[in-house]
């Protein structure tokens, strides 16, 4: 695909696209679901872009329908529910960038396509 040439409306879920019910639980609103109708009527591709693991967004991407979904921080694009690319964060990696975060005092929490990994400091 040319990029350069078609528009992308990169968009978020929490917070962003999704409404919170008064049970607590999150939907697709209907405004939203209009203004993304609107947005492919012109010729925007639609990707939404998540935190999320797959699993977790799957109920709201089968409602949106995205182009393409950019999921877990980046460590996952999918396309009609195909994942594309997937990484993996290496656990010596892992070990490494936790310890860091624990000699400067920062607080963390990061993910792969498989693991969620933080401290809980």
């Amino acid at each position: 695909m040319n990029w350069k040439a078609k528009k992308t409306l990169f968009i978020d879920l929490d917070g962003t696209l999704l409404d919170v019910k008064n049970n607590s639980s999150y939907a697709v609103g209907e405004s939203n679901l209009l203004a993304l109708k609107k947005a492919r009527d012109k010729g925007l591709t639609i990707v939404v872009s998540s935190g999320r693991f797959g699993k977790s967004s799957k109920p709201f991407l089968d409602v949106i329908k995205p182009d393409y979904a950019v999921l877990c921080n980046g460590a996952v694009i999918e396309k009609n529910n195909e994942i594309l690319e997937s990484k993996q964060v290496v656990a010596n990696d892992s070990a490494k960038i936790i310890e860091f975060c624990k000699a400067n005092a920062l607080t963390i929490k990061f993910n792969d396509s498989k693991n969620c990994y933080g401290s809980i400091e």
